[in-house]
């Protein structure tokens, strides 16, 4: 027998992963208590928690239904996981624009550091920003070493992504498992260049707009891989629905 939580689990992931999209209607109680095998209390327990976190709302008329959420933007890891589960890394509403690809030396200590490299070696930086219904939302950049471009080549090319996710091209050809380290979170205040993909005007190019920056690194077992940061953009929530 189901509990609610594993009841608010089931249509929290459904409604992440695009498969119920706002407005759309949730069964009636009484069809998924039946489904679940649980009483109507249970199911209603569920629908309460999905309330709270701002997923489903009630409407006239209409009953229960799916909630739009549009300034609500997901980690990277968060991001991998929809990857994994669904074959698609976007949320419902969410497109990304200014791909690019490029070879730079590593000139930030700490990403040095976190790659496992001397500072100035040679990484492939790749970057584009995240909108949520054409309005930018987060600036994400990614750092690979050589060890990662060596068994991936795709993520040194210049097209918009890879056929398949970069982490299971890795374990394919090396064997190896690609792990992630826990997301660090900061606040600090936006460059000139994240302001002008956030769509902010040049005369606001040195103003003091604060930021969320999320970082993670990605490793095997012989190594750093990866480092990501998501710039998340002034005003909005974030989350990380990796459950």
């Amino acid at each position: 027998m189901a509990g609610y939580a594993e009841i608010a689990d089931h249509f929290r992931r459904r409604i992440k992963d695009g498969e119920l999209a706002p407005g759309d209607p949730l069964p009636p109680v009484r069809q998924i208590s039946a489904e679940f095998g649980v009483a109507g209390t249970t199911t209603n327990r569920a629908f309460a928690v999905l309330k709270r976190e701002g997923l489903i709302k009630t409407r006239p008329g209409a009953g229960t239904v799916v909630a739009h959420r549009p300034s609500v933007s997901a980690t990277g890891l968060a991001r991998l996981e929809r990857l994994e589960r669904t074959g698609n890394p976007y949320a419902p509403g969410e497109t990304s624009t200014a791909h690019r690809v490029m070879r730079r030396s590593c000139a930030d200590p700490e990403i040095a550091d976190q790659l496992g490299i001397e500072p100035y070696d040679e990484v492939v930086v790749r970057s584009h920003v995240f909108l949520q219904e054409g309005k930018p939302t987060k600036f994400a950049i990614a750092a690979y070493n050589v060890t990662a471009t060596s068994a991936v080549p795709e993520l040194a090319s210049d097209t918009q992504g890879v056929t398949k996710h970069w982490k299971q091209q890795h374990k394919e050809r090396t064997g190896r498992e690609i792990n992630a380290s826990p997301e660090i979170l900061s606040a600090r205040f936006a460059s000139s260049d994240e302001l002008a993909a956030f769509g902010f005007q040049e005369d606001s190019a040195h103003a003091a707009v604060p930021v969320l920056v999320v970082e993670v690194t990605y490793h095997d077992e012989e190594g750093p891989l990866a480092y990501w940061a998501d710039v998340h953009a002034p005003g909005q929530k974030w989350e990380n629905d990796a459950r």
